[in-house]
């Protein structure tokens, strides 16, 4: 399936998928720390051994129904003053947005959920607790769930998810 820059698609557990070369990609998924490889473009580990495939356990896992992937649509777009925010999907296990920001997003952890912060473009800092911490393209923090307020400030798109 081709894929253009700011494709957001949803695979559900149990169907397989691949990356193809040149793509870069931010993975947001339930914690499971679980792959089965059924093919592996003959990738080699540290030690230069080709990297196992699991292809009776992937066989166990796999969703056989048929699936024709499509692009979700983003739910829903709030401007607020100095960004942008739009809900890219929303399942039982997590929430994730896109974040335009102009200027500076003024944000706030309640206490139900840490926030994961990914810069995808441009670069920010990040205002917690009286401290700063800059963030660029392909980095990442964690916000703990009770921080309350804190601000992402400079011209950027950043990636939140939560549970």
């Amino acid at each position: 399936m081709p894929v253009r820059k700011g494709d957001v698609f949803y695979i559900l557990p149990g169907t397989i998928h691949a990356v193809g070369a040149g793509i870069v990609i931010a993975e947001i998924q339930q914690n499971s720390n679980t792959t089965f490889r059924v093919y592996d473009y003959r990738r080699r580990d540290a030690s230069g051994n080709l990297r196992p495939l699991h292809l009776e356990r992937a066989a166990e896992v796999l969703n056989y129904d048929p699936l024709i992937p499509s692009e979700c649509k983003a739910n829903g777009m709030t401007m607020l003053p100095g960004f942008r925010m739009t809900e890219m999907f929303s399942c039982r296990y997590f929430r994730a947005y896109k974040l335009d920001i102009e200027t500076e997003a003024r944000l706030y952890c309640d206490g139900t959920s840490f926030h994961h912060l990914l810069c995808v473009e441009g670069e920010a800092v990040i205002t917690a607790d009286g401290k700063d911490y800059s963030i660029r393209r392909g980095e990442s923090y964690f916000i703990p769930s009770a921080m309350g307020e804190y601000q992402v400030r400079g011209a950027s798109r950043v990636l939140l998810s939560r549970v």
